[in-house]
């Protein structure tokens, strides 16, 4: 087939956002990649920002006295060539993972009449491409902004930058090659050990926290006095010069977009670019050989059970149960709900703090009690999406569900209920620590609990209620939902706007302030945050709950697979 690598190549990259491929679902679709892409730039304005500034901070930093800009700008970009390479890495054993082992449509594909090579390079090039828009993203905003920022941007820096894109994705995939097959060796013998599974999830969750903690200590001193010094004492710079040397290729890329020895840095890199595209190819054409010809089986191990497991007795115990065990039985939902769920206090926390001392240090104004609402709000609201999917989840499920003695409202009600088991002790864990560390007065934290619990309430009956009527039921063979629907979508914009009242408040409180602050204005102040911390959230509530109820059982037993 002349045009056979070309057909497969289309079809793999629709296989990104499959819901463009149906008419049905395309609205839906394009709704969700526009509140993303909306998210997605905020995150890249906020990102340019900070970054700018710190590039800024940074380079002005002196050694024995000395200053040497051009040591400090080599640091910088090296150290963020080194990360972004290292997340290439991980982005790219899970493109070949899903290429190679998970794609549902390779045994159908390869009863069709295309060549070997066809399917296989069509494949490896939709790696690559989903590689190279995934290091633009980073790469592009992380490149101008420090160009602009130390004022060395001309067209070399812009032509190398693109040149980057394409050629830094070859370079990871050919390390990525090689570490995948022991990647899904090791994901198959984990399958089914959920427990374990879960906690290392959520120990490398909490490194990562540790982390997050650290870089908004670092922001926090950066945007408060303009000085990060006391970060950077001489044990730290010490060390980051020599990592700085050492961190291959990261430190080959920075001279070349520093213009520092480009010769030798060129050659140093055509050649790893050369040595990793051959072992890409030979290493990944291997392993799809033998999966296209049956002969890589990795089997899964299912430890024996002592005794039968007996579901029990009580109907509505059974069926949060049966909830409990698919989100713990499924890698990928227990790290969307349960480990993204036990980090949210430690997010508000940090955040709060910042946003207090830069209100406090700035507009010299008290708005602990909203902004510490505001953040439970919008991080609690963030991180209980995962109640948009109640009934897309359960698959082709749901509809032997129908066939059980089981009423809608019990069913919808023990989804709702496992939901607010998980979310609500994650707001009052939030609460307790804003309250514990002073950001918030004890009273103010039972207030921002009884705020963010009615919204998490009342977004999981929106959800629920919401995803009955339009559900997206996965098409993958592991009925596991694998992008965000249109009901996800619509929860998450509705958690923005929601916080975003609360950010009204705050900047509401802080122009009072500087309007006299008079006690009329403070008290004023004060009732707008009264009304939108508990008058709105309950209104949601109540709104949420008539939304949930009207038309229910109609609504349930009209549930199609086919919708």
């Amino acid at each position: 087939m002349k045009n056979g690598y070309r057909l497969l190549l289309t079809e793999q990259l629709k296989l990104m956002m499959p819901n463009f491929k149906s008419k049905k679902h395309r609205a839906d679709a394009l709704g969700s990649f526009v509140i993303m892409a909306v998210l997605v730039a905020m995150m890249i304005v906020a990102f340019v920002v900070i970054f700018g500034k710190f590039v800024e901070t940074y380079t002005a930093i002196k050694i024995d006295r000395v200053s040497d800009v051009q040591a400090r700008q080599y640091e910088i970009m090296s150290i963020v060539y080194f990360i972004l390479f290292v997340l290439c890495i991980f982005v790219g054993v899970g493109g070949f993972c899903r290429s190679l082992f998970e794609d549902s449509d390779m045994n159908i594909i390869i009863t069709m009449p295309f060549s070997g090579a066809q399917i296989f390079f069509a494949n490896t090039t939709a790696v690559y491409l989903r590689q190279v828009a995934f290091t633009s993203l980073f790469l592009l905003p992380v490149n101008l902004t420090f160009f602009k920022t130390t004022g060395l941007i001309d067209a070399y820096n812009v032509v190398m930058t693109f040149a980057e894109c394409l050629l830094l994705p070859v370079i990871s995939l050919g390390v990525s090659a090689v570490v995948v097959l022991p990647y899904y060796w090791i994901k198959k013998k984990l399958t089914s050990r959920y427990a374990l599974t879960f906690v290392l999830i959520t120990l490398i969750a909490g490194a990562f926290m540790v982390g997050y903690g650290y870089v908004f200590g670092l922001a926090e001193e950066l945007l408060a006095t303009g000085r990060i010094t006391s970060l950077f004492n001489e044990k730290v710079m010490n060390g980051i010069i020599a990592f700085s040397k050492s961190c291959f290729p990261a430190n080959y890329l920075a001279d070349l977009m520093l213009k520092r020895n480009v010769k030798r840095a060129v050659g140093v890199l055509l050649l790893t670019i050369a040595v990793c595209a051959a072992t890409c190819l030979v290493v990944v054409r291997a392993v799809f050989i033998k999966v296209s010809q049956a002969k890589l089986n990795i089997s899964v191990p299912h430890p024996k059970k002592k005794g039968v497991d007996f579901a029990p007795k009580n109907r509505l115990s059974a069926l949060i149960r049966k909830e409990f065990l698919l989100v713990l039985r499924t890698p990928n939902y227990s790290f969307m709900y349960f480990t993204t769920a036990l980090t949210v206090p430690i997010m508000a926390y940090f955040s709060a703090k910042i946003g207090a001392e830069l209100f406090g240090g700035v507009l010299n104004v008290k708005v602990g009690f909203e902004l510490c609402t505001f953040v439970t709000v919008l991080y609690g609201s963030l991180t209980n999406t995962f109640c948009s999917t109640n009934i897309s989840r359960d698959g082709y499920m749901a509809m032997s569900l129908k066939t059980m003695p089981f009423s809608a409202s019990k069913v919808l009600t023990a989804k709702m209920l496992f939901c607010a088991a998980v979310s609500v002790p994650s707001i009052l864990l939030t609460a307790v620590v804003l309250a514990a560390t002073g950001l918030e007065t004890p009273k103010e934290a039972v207030m921002t609990f009884a705020s963010a619990a009615m919204i998490t309430v009342a977004q999981i009956m929106f959800a629920t209620r919401l995803d009955l009527n339009h559900p997206h039921f996965p098409k993958t063979d592991d009925g596991e939902i694998k992008e965000a629907g249109s009901t996800v979508s619509i929860v998450i914009m509705m958690a923005l706007l929601v916080s975003g009242a609360f950010g009204a408040a705050i900047l509401y409180q802080a122009i009072a302030a500087l309007l006299g602050n008079s006690s009329a204005a403070m008290q004023s102040a004060n009732g707008v945050s009264t009304v939108i911390s508990l008058v709105v959230p309950a209104v949601l509530l109540l709104a949420s709950a008539v939304y949930f109820s009207v038309g229910l059982k109609s609504a349930y037993r009209n549930l199609n697979a086919e919708v």
